[in-house]
């Protein structure tokens, strides 16, 4: 008798899980891997950045956000993961190309993390930060509004959900 592993079970005991059942059609498929052939190729100046960069194309490219938003992709994950929730932070395409072998564990952290545009600096430009002792905070103390060292309120978003 074969037992199933789930998702969620295969991630903790193995470090991965899939490959997910496919979703896109070969035409949006065909027509994302061309924009990124494109993107490596010609290294065009991200809209966001003003610099080239690999990351973060679902900010601008709507076929990308959708792809990285399809449902279909996003109940997959919430079941590997026992997620309630997801938020896609970051994007970034890399190379891998058949009989290249496997990739090792690793995590991207501190440096190498996208060195044409540095992972280790805020994707876009913010106000200063302020040290803020959050462990005194809860969700049901409500919003977490950022203020500026004059102590106006900030045109930055709020955070906390």
């Amino acid at each position: 008798m074969t037992t199933e592993v789930s998702p969620r079970d295969a991630l903790e005991k193995n470090g991965f899980v899939g490959p997910f059942p496919r979703f896109a059609s070969e035409d949006t498929v065909g027509e994302l891997r061309e924009f990124f052939q494109d993107v490596l190729d010609n290294q065009p100046v991200h809209p966001l950045y003003n610099r080239y960069s690999v990351r973060d194309w679902h900010l601008v490219n709507e076929k990308v956000r959708e792809l990285l938003t399809a449902p279909e992709l996003i109940k997959s994950l919430e079941q590997a993961t026992g997620a309630d929730s997801l938020v896609l932070w970051r994007s970034k395409p890399f190379e891998k190309f058949p009989g290249d072998g496997a990739i090792d564990w690793h995590q991207e952290y501190g440096y190498f993390d996208g060195e044409e545009v540095g992972g280790h600096r805020p994707a876009l430009p913010d106000e200063p930060l302020q040290p803020v002792e959050l462990d005194a905070l809860a969700p049901s103390d409500g919003r977490l509004r950022r203020r500026r060292r004059d102590g106006a309120p900030s045109a930055a978003p709020a955070c906390w959900p």
